[in-house]
């Protein structure tokens, strides 16, 4: 079974990646651990090392494509499998069609985080008279001179 190679998530704050330069071309052996591309992060650009030792069957992405952490980048068939048969079937591997990966954005949650807030469960503070506590009704009556308080 070919090793599926895709965007990681590099730093805590990547959701996307661009493959800045492919080291290595299809139908070139690559050994595990040896770089074999360089990708951009949001924060800087960083070789990618092979996970496993094979051959470099199928490039999906060209040099300057962006895409989402999770996206398909190579495909490398491992010892023993037709490099040609792995190509072939590249547009058939799970990680061709990568889930989105993109959190909503946050003009997308407010209308949620405003629903939730209104509903049931949400505590509003009040005072002894069981009306809204406030800063000036507070002040009001715990005014105390400092060192004046007995703990």
């Amino acid at each position: 079974m070919p090793i599926e190679i895709t965007m990681p998530q590099l730093t805590d704050t990547m959701t996307e990646g661009t493959l800045v330069r492919w080291l290595k071309k299809e139908g070139d052996a690559v050994r595990q651990g040896e770089e074999f591309a360089e990708l951009e992060t949001d924060k800087a650009i960083m070789p990618y090392e092979a996970p496993e030792a094979g051959t470099l069957a199928h490039l999906a992405l060209k040099e300057g494509d962006k895409v989402a952490v999770g996206a398909l980048m190579a495909l490398i068939a491992v010892k023993g499998e037709d490099v040609a048969a792995v190509k072939k079937n590249a547009g058939t591997s799970a990680a061709a069609k990568p889930q989105a990966t993109q959190q909503p954005r946050a003009a997308e949650k407010a209308p949620q985080l405003a629903a939730a807030s209104a509903g049931a469960g949400v505590k509003h503070m009040t005072n002894d008279q069981g009306g809204a506590a406030t800063l000036e009704a507070a002040s009001a009556g715990e005014m105390h001179e400092p060192g004046s308080m007995v703990g």
